[in-house]
């Protein structure tokens, strides 16, 4: 980005600047500078470590009809009391 000098206005390019302050401020150019400073790095993205990223809490399912937990889903029929169980309003 490149900044006008006399009234601040900030342009993209530089050739925009140039034109801007001969069509403005009837100034001729400035000189380029022969080692300008260097365009600003990003920083380094950072590990999927340092993301922080966390995975959905574990759920623990259980029949309703005698406790017994835990019980994987998808499963049809509680192993201790035999109640059948529906999986369609779960998630």
């Amino acid at each position: 980005m490149y900044t006008c000098s006399v009234c601040g206005k900030t342009l993209k390019l530089k050739r925009s600047l140039d034109r801007h302050m001969t069509q403005f401020h009837s100034l001729a150019a400035p000189a380029t500078d022969p080692n300008p400073e260097p365009e600003a790095i990003p920083e380094a993205i950072p590990e999927a470590a340092e993301l922080k990223i966390q995975a959905p809490p574990k759920r623990d399912y259980y029949c309703i009809d005698c406790g017994y937990s835990p019980i994987r889903k998808g499963t049809t029929a509680c192993p201790k009391c035999g109640g059948a169980f529906d999986w369609g309003a779960i998630e």
